[in-house]
């Protein structure tokens, strides 16, 4: 007895394994077809309830394993892109979608701050957007953004996306009063004191030895 239901569970195991499908595909550009890494793709139901989520490689691909067939929706966010729905109606076996385009975003959704803090090879930012969908956008893009940075030689780490400006503003104080005492140090040293703020490494990289701050509004 306890066989044959170990050969049930086996036999159950095997039938479920079996059903599950592989959906994969590639992003690229609309207009040049060049292929768009570190892009957020989920995997929704039909009813948009979350199932899975990744992002794609340098290479623009993604692939989801181990999925129920079923009807999906794919969405597909990059900043600076439309965002893109794709449909998979009844999906029984593994589907490689192709090349799935994104189109450029004209819409201006307004301004967006960001301020950053550079100490020797350590980058953080802080990021303040009035509009609900930028601050998605950005906090969604923090993991290419770590990427490309890290690509570079350069820590980074976010502080934030704020909406309002007064949580914002209050983290800026904060660097505002240490900007304040490297300014009061920089008044009082030497000229020749002003090289040791600069330097470079032995590959030839920039690095910045003393923490300084920068506001950018776009």
């Amino acid at each position: 007895m306890t066989r044959q239901i170990i050969l049930i569970l086996i036999l159950i195991i095997s039938i479920t394994a079996t059903a599950q499908i592989k959906i994969s595909g590639k992003i690229v550009d609309a207009k040049t077809n060049e292929a768009l890494g570190y892009v957020n793709i989920s995997l929704l139901q039909s009813d948009s309830s979350f199932v899975k989520g990744t992002e794609t490689d340098e290479r623009g691909v993604f692939v989801f394993n181990n999925i129920m067939p079923g009807n999906y929706n794919l969405c597909a966010t990059y900043m600076g892109y439309n965002k893109s729905y794709t449909s998979l109606v009844n999906s029984q076996s593994n589907i490689d979608l192709g090349d799935i385009p994104l189109y450029t975003s004209d819409i201006n959704l307004g301004e967006v701050t960001v301020k950053i803090n550079v100490d020797g090879d350590k980058v953080t930012a802080a990021f303040h957007a009035a509009s609900t969908e930028v601050r998605g956008i950005l906090e969604s893009s923090m993991s290419q953004l770590k990427q490309e940075m890290s690509q570079q030689g350069w820590q980074f780490d976010s502080e934030g996306v704020f909406g309002g400006m007064q949580e914002f503003l209050g983290q800026q104080q904060q660097q505002q009063a240490q900007q304040q005492q490297m300014r009061s140090m920089m008044n009082h040293a030497r000229p020749d004191e002003y090289d040791d703020a600069l330097a470079f490494s032995s590959s030839g990289k920039l690095q910045v030895m003393s923490a300084t701050a920068v506001d950018y509004r776009v």
